[in-house]
């Protein structure tokens, strides 16, 4: 990894910067380190991706806690206009986060480009455990 802090937001071959990287393998590690040398949380790939929603959709919530304490946007919206808590629940055995984010101020309310909501990828008692958190 390149520490020049030019190149620390800068999209790889892939689209994505170090830290979406860095997320997506879930190296927590490198995720620090690249926040330190002033990676953006909120940089998305060019579909609109985030580290967050990244985060959200593999359900790792040491890696959601320590971006959102970063200044991750919670209600960035992707191409499809689905926010990271969304892409959690539609990401599958996936509860743990959606509750996470929810208790962390998500809006259960927020709107697909389909005009979904998280209501719509959830049983109904996993509806009503959500509206109680």
């Amino acid at each position: 990894m390149n520490e020049d802090p030019d190149s620390i937001n800068r999209l790889n071959a892939h689209h994505e910067t170090p830290l979406l990287v860095a997320v997506g393998a879930n190296d927590l590690k490198q995720t620090k380190k690249l926040v330190r040398l002033h990676a953006n949380v909120n940089l998305p790939d060019q579909n609109g991706w985030t580290p967050l929603h990244d985060a959200a959709q593999q359900g790792n919530i040491p890696i959601t806690r320590f971006l959102l304490a970063s200044g991750a946007n919670l209600e960035a919206r992707n191409s499809y206009q689905e926010t990271p808590l969304i892409v959690a629940a539609l990401a599958t055995d996936n509860m743990a986060m959606v509750h996470y984010l929810l208790k962390h101020g998500a809006n259960m309310d927020a709107k697909d480009d389909d005009g979904h909501c998280i209501r719509s990828y959830m049983s109904k008692d996993e509806i009503l455990v959500c509206e109680n958190i």
